[in-house]
């Protein structure tokens, strides 16, 4: 799945995934690591969220799409997905 495809899956354009990209950044470079653990203990690992693509979309495929709108100014997408074990 490209990321046109991706974007229409989640059904925003580009420019308004790349907002909710900042929003999200801007909310945990906010938060404390404790508070950071806490959100990120309660969001779904990369491969979950990529199973939620369907069969097309592998965790490597999902961490390409958001590390390509992800802010370049932002903490590294792999300290915001969740890191628990499914």
């Amino acid at each position: 799945m490209n990321h046109d495809e991706m974007l229409r899956k989640l059904g925003l354009s580009d420019i308004q995934f790349r907002d909710l990209l900042a929003k999200l950044n801007k909310l945990m470079l906010s938060l404390d690591p404790k508070q950071r653990a806490v959100v990120t203990s309660s969001l779904p690992t990369l491969s979950e969220a990529a199973r939620s693509f369907g069969p097309g979309v592998s965790e490597s495929d999902l961490e390409a799409f958001l590390e390509e709108a992800w802010p370049a100014d932002g903490i590294a997408v792999s300290n915001v997905a969740s890191t628990a074990t499914e």
